[in-house]
């Protein structure tokens, strides 16, 4: 069995570190390699026999990139244990990782909760769903615009919420437009920051990016979205200068 005594020292990453080391002891993996050899394996065959968790830090450690990550956040202590999973990761999982339903029930966590649902008890679902909303992923929005003051003299301000899957409001604020501006160009200075320091990656193909039309259709409503606010910012006074392709992209302050 695992060594529990040696924890990474984050949580989130104990727990699929242990998913995985138990999954490598059992008979799952035994089972699993059998249904890949004999070309037998269905998704929800999958599903049942590997643990999210486990699936997630294999991902993750199949990735030099991302295993250096890994060894910079763990406590020291625990890097004998990451170097183990890194072992069975490389010993076990590579033919697994590029198996053909493996990639779509990775790629695609609808799949995966599809089949979870048919095949775990209730018991299960409960504690799944308890460790799925701990991580907090914002899945959606929702917005009240609102005015302070009176006229002539009235402040737009609106108030944003940010929502998980199950509509559970998970940060409510009051923004003006300031401040709304702010939140949108830091997050976009993010993205382009992003893109950069994946260049490199991207050309040598190391990188998945699942749904790539997806993406592009996001960037393609943002830029649309942009160029209205543009031609609608003169209404109100806003003149919003060419930017010069010659100066350097800087996040912008906050006030």
């Amino acid at each position: 069995m695992p060594d529990d005594s040696i924890e990474a020292g984050v949580g989130s990453l104990d727990e699929d570190l242990r998913a995985l080391l138990d999954f490598c002891e059992s008979e799952r993996l035994q089972q699993l390699q059998d249904a890949i050899a004999r070309d037998t394996l269905t998704e929800q065959q999958f599903v049942g026999l590997v643990p999210e968790g486990a699936l997630r830090v294999a991902n993750a450690l199949s990735s030099p990139v991302a295993c250096e990550s890994v060894r910079e956040i763990v406590s020291e202590n625990a890097r004998p244990l990451i170097r183990k999973a890194e072992a069975l990761v490389r010993d076990h999982f590579d033919t697994i990782l590029r198996n053909p339903i493996v990639r779509r029930v990775s790629e695609n966590p609808i799949v995966r909760r599809a089949f979870e649902k048919m095949s775990a008890t209730q018991e299960e679902r409960t504690a799944a769903a308890s460790v799925r909303d701990s991580f907090n992923i914002i899945s959606g929005t929702s917005s009240l615009p609102t005015w302070v003051g009176s006229p002539p003299e009235l402040r737009p301000t609106v108030r944003i919420g940010f929502l998980d899957k199950n509509g559970r409001l998970l940060l409510d604020s009051f923004l003006t437009w300031d401040d709304l501006l702010f939140l949108v160009g830091s997050l976009i200075n993010v993205l382009a920051e992003q893109l950069e320091a994946g260049r490199e990656l991207a050309k040598l193909q190391q990188l998945e990016l699942g749904n790539t039309a997806k993406l592009a259709d996001r960037i393609q409503d943002i830029t649309k979205t942009l160029s209205k606010i543009k031609s609608l910012a003169p209404v109100y006074g806003i003149e919003v200068r060419s930017a010069d392709s010659g100066q350097d992209r800087q996040a912008p302050q906050q006030e």
